[in-house]
């Protein structure tokens, strides 16, 4: 090559010569920096993609706190975990990480948030298609269930979410036992019971954040906390049926079709009913209230472990 070079005219050589090393220098980059592989995973919101660096969130403080999650949920997801990047599905603008059966597929589909050896952690705030790139509120959704006996749980917070999700805390525990679901005792900051057409509902005292600190703070201090929700709402029920509160529904005849009978007038449930659906209450708050005072060393672990003070 030299002897070459060196039989050609001078500014012929050092061309020749300025190729070459263009070459070598773009070969190199090509192998120092391979493509990014392809993502083959069909999941929701792929088609989507979003740049944080483009969101206006209208409250500083949550973009403060939306930072921190994500900072916290990927230094505690390695490359085990199935993670999903920032994109838009709806009026969320989420990233989720998860690992257990079938989570290649997603975070929240099909049974995934039921089935034992699911953890998952998402991070998202909210928009309206007409204001985008500005962003509000910020929703935390955590949940590890245990893959064999034992008790797993869910947080679910959310804070300014508008018309979309509004603001609401749910701590949901389940413990497990024979490979199934045998209690589940949803806390947070309101609790609520059904009977006929009427929902209804208990608030806790103080704000969410303040809920959320009693159930972090110890092991007594989540049973306490759990067992005052669970008395408020047994007596808010006793209540309504005692005034005549709760209201079921008189269904008109069934005329085929396939068309559910209409509703033709609400009435108060009858006295001699009220004792079973009470009964119904009972059962249900008493199971809780066992699981609570058997396991509330567990349940508080299972949930600091999901939330540390790192991530809060």
């Amino acid at each position: 090559m030299k002897k070459l070079l060196a039989r050609l005219p001078h500014h012929i050589g050092l061309a020749i010569l300025l190729i070459v090393a263009s070459i070598v220098v773009v070969v190199a980059d090509a192998v120092a920096d391979p493509p990014d592989p392809v993502d083959s995973r069909d999941y929701v919101g792929k088609d989507a993609p979003v740049d944080a660096a483009s969101l206006r969130f209208e409250d500083p403080e949550l973009n403060r706190r939306w930072l921190a999650l994500h900072a916290c949920i990927d230094a505690r997801t390695d490359t085990s975990w199935q993670k999903f990047p920032l994109r838009r599905i709806g009026n969320f603008i989420e990233e989720d990480a998860c690992i257990g059966k079938n989570a290649q597929r997603g975070c929240s589909g099909g049974n995934f948030r039921d089935s034992q050896g699911s953890r998952w952690a998402s991070v998202s705030t909210l928009h309206y298609p007409q204001g985008w790139p500005s962003v509000f509120g910020l929703n935390v959704d955590l949940g590890a269930l245990p893959e064999a006996d034992g008790v797993g749980v869910h947080l679910w917070w959310s804070e300014g979410g508008k018309s979309v999700v509004g603001s609401s805390l749910d701590v949901t525990f389940k413990e497990f036992a024979a490979g199934a679901l045998a209690v589940q005792l949803s806390l947070g900051d309101t609790a609520e019971w059904t009977i006929g057409e009427t929902k209804l509902t208990v608030t806790a005292p103080g704000t969410r954040a303040e809920v959320l600190g009693r159930l972090l703070a110890s092991p007594a201090s989540l049973k306490a906390e759990g067992l005052r929700q669970l008395d408020a709402l047994q007596s808010r029920v006793g209540e309504a049926l005692q005034k005549g509160e709760v209201v079921r529904c008189v269904y008109g005849p069934y005329k085929g079709g396939g068309i559910p009978p209409r509703c033709e007038r609400r009435e108060p449930i009858p006295a001699g009913e009220q004792p079973a659906e009470l009964s119904k209450l009972h059962k249900r708050l008493d199971a809780q209230r066992d699981l609570l005072n058997r396991r509330s060393d567990a349940l508080h672990a299972a949930l600091v472990k999901l939330y540390p003070p790192a991530c809060r």
